[in-house]
């Protein structure tokens, strides 16, 4: 990936595409794999549970299986949000070279690889809100005002829980100007639309309120 990005830096996108493509292909195989062999497994397992008692564990035990269990999820929320910034770097690729309808199937490709995860994890929701602000810009380029408020709603909801519950509250600045970023895209785009908005952001590291007024 790390190729992929440099080439796309130095402005060199059809070499960005190849070496991007090639990324996201090896980590798709590898997670498919790593899928594909824990779901007999997992299978396997539950039929002789069916058969023999369940021997009792010591709390020691429960707990090791539960930290192994944890370190897994981990792995696989890692290589979610990897997967999807290798979409997400594609979609931006073809969208410099003008193909908006690969770009936004890539945007709605890296979504779909966080989304399962998006709910609980921090990590995994904002890879998904960037994806999301992404598409949402393409809309907004289509004069498609309604799509894109939309999309811009849906960032500014997983930015708002990225700086509030899913980081407990301990997001760092970065994170709090992307959620003031997402407010002012969705405020912009309703004041284009005609509309009336108040908009009123309560987090616990970011209290905002934003007011346009449609002219008289």
């Amino acid at each position: 990936m790390a190729q992929g990005l440099k080439s796309m830096a130095g402005g060199n996108l059809h070499a960005a595409v190849h070496r991007l493509s090639n990324a996201r292909h090896e980590l798709s195989t590898t997670v498919n794999a790593a899928d594909s062999t824990q779901a007999p497994a997992a299978s396997s397992e539950a039929s002789i549970q069916q058969q023999q008692p369940e021997p009792m564990q010591s709390d020691l035990q429960q707990q090791q299986q539960l930290q192994g269990q944890t370190l897994a999820d981990h792995g696989r929320i890692a290589k979610a949000c990897q997967l999807a910034a290798i979409c997400g770097s594609l979609g931006d690729c073809y969208g410099r070279l003008g193909n908006a309808a690969q770009a936004q199937q890539l945007y709605q490709d890296s979504i779909s690889s966080v989304q399962q995860y998006s709910e609980d994890d921090a990590e995994a929701a904002h890879a998904m809100s960037v994806s999301l602000n992404k598409l949402g810009d393409l809309q907004y380029m289509q004069q498609n005002l309604q799509g894109a408020r939309d999309l811009y709603n849906q960032c500014l909801v997983l930015r708002e829980r990225c700086c509030g519950p899913l980081t407990q509250g301990q997001a760092g600045p970065s994170q709090q100007l992307e959620l003031a970023s997402s407010a002012v895209k969705v405020a912009d785009v309703c004041k284009v639309n005609g509309l009336l908005l108040v908009v009123s952001l309560s987090a616990t590291v970011l209290s905002m309120r934003c007011k346009w007024f449609v002219p008289l």
